[in-house]
């Protein structure tokens, strides 16, 4: 089978040190609160009402193309520090449970919303019992796609302030602001 021209994936742009932080190699979605004004996600609003008093919902956002992706990693992330592009298999989302939908915050069809509903507990104060395991991961680095479990388990890699991050020689004019998803990364 010719995974790459089968497989849809979905496209994430995140550091090495978040990867880095979870300790059982399962990348979680995280809770969410409705913070009036904060993000736009009017499915999950309405979901908020519906909800028991022991529910809550978490999410995990994707862009639905590489290009996509790239272009927002060098227009919105050029001056977070290190970012890196990382993909997994859409079905990999889908198969643990999570339901899809348009992430509205994003022009039409730009970005996946990925949500579920889960009873509280001690186990997911801050993230989802359901989560997607690193073998699921690729990560671009090197001008190539490389599975994310070969890239943290090497030996050699250095951290990302001494290896550098991707460049992005970019001159544009555009006014630097801040758009509702950007709180979200800096709030990890």
């Amino acid at each position: 089978m010719l995974k790459g021209m089968l497989m849809k994936y979905v496209y994430r742009i995140d550091t090495i040190e978040n990867f880095k932080k979870i300790k059982d190699e399962t990348f979680r979605a995280k809770v969410w609160y409705d913070k009036e004004g904060e993000f736009p996600h009017k499915l999950l609003r309405s979901l908020c009402k519906k909800l028991g008093n022991n529910e809550r919902i978490f999410r995990i956002c994707f862009f639905s193309t590489e290009n996509k992706a790239i272009i927002v990693q060098k227009e919105d992330y050029k001056f977070l520090g290190p970012s890196y592009i990382f993909r997994c298999p859409k079905s990999s989302v889908k198969t643990i449970g999570f339901n899809e939908s348009w992430d509205d915050g994003f022009e039409n069809k730009e970005a996946y919303l990925f949500w579920n509903v889960e009873i509280n507990n001690d186990e997911n104060s801050r993230f989802s019992s359901l989560g997607i395991n690193f073998k699921e991961f690729e990560i671009f680095i090197e001008n190539g796609w490389k599975p994310l479990n070969d890239y943290l388990n090497d030996s050699d890699v250095l951290s990302v302030e001494q290896k550098g991050s991707i460049e992005l020689n970019i001159s544009d004019n555009k006014k630097n602001t801040k758009k509702w998803w950007k709180f979200w990364t800096w709030m990890k």
